[in-house]
């Protein structure tokens, strides 16, 4: 939505007769876009439940929900429960998010979830084997990356950050 809503935000005006003509069309493409999310609600919460239990296969813990008040520049957060000693991963949405758009960040956040997961999986089999066995790894690719961040992965699962010394 935001490719396109954009597309009418920051579009060059030849006249600005025709503002009004943009402004009407982005708000008729928001309002498409509120409808169709709308009509597939009930397909993306299926779909936002399988991510739920592919994180919850795939790292060994369940993801939890909340809608909070989250400050002005953040929509959704994720804590992941080996950082946080819990038994459970918590995804937080900002409570004041259309339905639709919960939905995605929910999705975005499990997705990350799954591939931190995975990178944890990897990060333990290599540091568990002596030797890499033929097979294991498919690529020649995936072994350099493991190799250059196995380690990382490790060190930094031990840490724990404080909201003031990460940057974006």
């Amino acid at each position: 939505m935001t490719d396109a809503g954009g597309m009418f935000a920051s579009s060059v005006v030849q006249d600005t007769r025709d503002m009004p003509t943009f402004e009407q069309a982005g708000r008729y493409y928001q309002e498409l876009a509120k409808r169709l999310a709308a009509e597939t609600i009930e397909t993306a919460e299926a779909e936002v439940e399988t991510l739920a239990r592919e994180a919850e296969r795939v790292s060994g813990f369940p993801a939890q929900f909340e809608d909070e008040d989250l400050g002005v520049q953040i929509t959704a957060s994720s804590e992941m429960a080996w950082k946080h000693g819990r038994d459970h991963h918590v995804i937080r949405v900002r409570q004041s998010l259309d339905p639709a758009v919960k939905l995605h960040m929910r999705a975005h956040e499990l997705c990350h979830i799954i591939m931190e997961g995975e990178a944890r999986v990897w990060a333990q089999i290599a540091g568990s084997l002596p030797t890499k066995p033929a097979g294991l790894w498919p690529s020649r690719s995936s072994r350099t990356s493991l190799g250059r961040f196995g380690g990382h992965y490790r060190r930094t699962g031990r840490k724990r950050w404080s909201n003031g010394s990460l940057r974006v």
